[in-house]
């Protein structure tokens, strides 16, 4: 499907903070579509999926993905606390724009950092010349350092980081942090700085984030179990332990939060 893009007169193109929609907001539908302009999305927090002419690839935070007027993409799966940058450009505006094709790339820290700030600026501006030139900017030095990339995001991550998303992920129960460091062989302190470094978050929050995924995925199966049953059985210590991540992650308490979608037990 080709999709049509909406560009104001004048503008190159256009840049926004992408986030998964909150309670009450409404999700839009997604289909695998192409458009005429160029696509840039830079990860900045939790964790996404893109289905790319057919392949995945993972968009975690700092991860480029550069995209071509012909290839066809679809955001398919999205972590709760997930969010990233989308920048478009006209085609004409870059003609020597070729992006990499092999799929999302991993650049330095400071490299993902300058061009989420880029990004910032750009969807504040609301100067035609000075956005014009920031996005036709971002572009190039986006192509510049999937070029100079050797590797695809998912093989530069360091190999304990991915062990242990990898062991949080196992569908039987969510380990400790204790076991979560043994399984990938570095101290809990070594871990965590890594993890932190490399995914842009702590691990403690990563693992909070896959027993509220675990708990979400629970309550709404439709086994009739109530709010606790199901924080218990995604691996929350407590309902309180579970009340107090819930509440910071999305702003509200669980029964606030599924109020309008369901009826609660007492």
């Amino acid at each position: 499907m080709k999709a049509r893009l909406f560009l104001n007169p004048g503008w190159d193109g256009w840049c926004f903070l992408h986030e998964v929609p909150q309670r009450g907001e409404k999700a839009s539908i997604r289909r695998a579509h192409t458009h005429d302009e160029f696509e840039l999305n830079i990860g900045v927090s939790g964790r996404g999926r893109y289905l790319v002419d057919g392949r995945s690839v993972a968009v975690g935070a700092g991860t480029l993905l550069l995209l071509s007027p012909e290839q066809a993409h679809l955001l398919v799966e999205e972590s709760p606390d997930f969010s990233m940058w989308v920048a478009v450009i006209r085609a004409e505006a870059v003609l020597s724009v070729k992006p990499d094709h092999r799929s999302g790339i991993q650049p330095s820290p400071d490299d993902a950092a300058f061009l989420s700030t880029l990004c910032r600026q750009l969807a504040a501006t609301q100067q035609t010349e000075q956005f014009n030139a920031g996005i036709r900017f971002l572009f190039m030095r986006s192509e510049e350092l999937a070029k100079r990339s050797g590797q695809d995001a998912a093989t530069v991550m360091h190999p304990a980081v991915i062990r242990a998303t990898r062991f949080m992920k196992q569908p039987e129960y969510t380990p400790g942090v204790d076991e979560i460091s043994r399984n990938a062989g570095m101290s809990r302190s070594q871990l965590s700085r890594v993890f932190k470094k490399q995914t842009g978050m702590t691990l403690v929050r990563y693992r909070q984030s896959i027993q509220l995924e675990r708990f979400l995925f629970l309550y709404g199966a439709g086994a009739k179990r109530n709010l606790m049953e199901a924080a218990l059985e995604a691996g929350f210590g407590s309902y309180i332990q579970f009340y107090r991540i819930f509440q910071h992650r999305f702003g509200c308490g669980p029964r606030e939060y599924f109020g309008e979608n369901r009826s609660l037990p007492a």
